[in-house]
């Protein structure tokens, strides 16, 4: 049974009392509902990793002088996690110098398996028990880090790049004994959710576009998506009924017995499911001009992670729904970045 499905089987609307009553306005404007719900479908990770840092200079903007203390500057590029398959932000909380020997007090402070012997791996294992790493060094043996800048994602290339800069002699290019970190919370879809699930894999394709400002076409893909969810559900690709016609099948399968009139999420979103439909269809047979906002774009995105996850956890109402959705913690970061994004057009 699906990981949220069996956090909140057994909430229905009956068992709230008139303090839990929410509406869609309410739910849509909780604190990051939209990462929130995507949490909760099981496509959102949110993870602090720790990244070796190839300082190798750039020579094209670094001047070379093996006899003295020069100035140098670095890109390094890394490819994504393994099992993240879109990168919605990348947060560099630190960096630090780190001496190899080292790598054993973090393994024992945080119980970490003998078998672990990379750096990355034993840091960013150490950042998922502790936090953070307790102290940051920027000096040693005549190496002085200046710096590195928050990262540069390229979700087309799957990449992530650190820029910085150092002041060292020869040694300092290629050090032994020692190597700098950065250590990033990221915020991403998961590579085998987003995989096993085609709807949810056009889902982070329409986050992607909506990332990029591409809000038209944002829009259209999670129109696919939640058709995706619903032919997938009904086993009605082939069905030439209208995808209204089919929600409404699907929400009365998911709820036998009940009166459709009065199931709130349902009676409550269905009017922004006609819009929706009506915008999918002007942008794919190009009957008009569009232009479609942020806010806009970010709304559509509720309505259908809002629509999926009523089906997917049977929970009927809104206060049902904000209730599952609090066991679906967000970090500072996370919530700070979503909001501060959303707030710009």
């Amino acid at each position: 049974m699906h990981q949220f499905m069996l956090a909140v089987v057994g909430l229905r609307w009956r068992n709230f009392t008139p303090d839990f009553v929410m509406d869609y306005k309410k739910f849509s404007k909780l604190s990051g509902v939209e990462l929130k719900l995507l949490a909760a479908l099981g496509v959102l990770t949110q993870r602090k990793l720790a990244f070796k840092i190839n300082n190798h200079p750039n020579f094209d903007i670094s001047h070379y002088d093996r006899h003295n203390m020069e100035t140098y500057f670095f890109a390094d590029e890394h490819p994504f996690p393994w099992d993240v398959s879109f990168i919605i932000n990348v947060d560099k909380e630190g960096e630090s110098i780190i001496a190899d020997d080292e790598l054993e007090d973090y393994k024992t402070e945080a119980a970490i398996d003998d078998d672990v012997e990379d750096g990355e791996e034993i840091l960013s294992e150490f950042l998922t028990a502790k936090g953070e790493i307790p102290s940051s060094l920027d000096r040693i043996d005549g190496f002085e880090l200046h710096g590195i800048e928050q990262p540069l994602v390229d979700n087309t290339g799957k990449t992530i790049t650190f820029v910085g800069g150092y002041k060292a002699g020869y040694s300092g290019i290629d050090p032994e004994g020692w190597s700098v970190y950065a250590f990033c919370e990221v915020l991403g879809i998961d590579a085998f959710a987003a995989e096993d699930n085609m709807h949810l894999g056009i889902l982070a394709e329409g986050l992607a576009m909506m990332l990029r400002k591409d809000y038209k076409l944002a829009s259209f893909m999670f129109y696919c998506a939640l058709e995706s969810f619903i032919n997938y559900r009904l086993n009605s690709k082939s069905d030439e009924q209208r995808l209204a016609e089919k929600l409404k099948r699907l929400v009365a399968v998911t709820f036998p017995g009940s009166d459709l009139a009065r199931h709130p999420i349902y009676t409550s979103t269905i009017k922004e499911f006609d819009k929706l439909t009506g915008l999918r269809n002007s942008i794919a047979h190009g009957t008009k001009a569009l232009s479609v906002s942020r806010q806009e774009t970010t709304a559509r995105l509720i309505l259908v992670l809002t629509l999926i996850a009523c089906v997917e956890t049977a929970i009927p109402d809104f206060s049902g729904l904000a209730l599952a959705l609090n066991k679906h913690d967000l970090t500072h970061t996370s919530t700070r970045f979503w909001s501060s994004w959303k707030e710009v057009d």
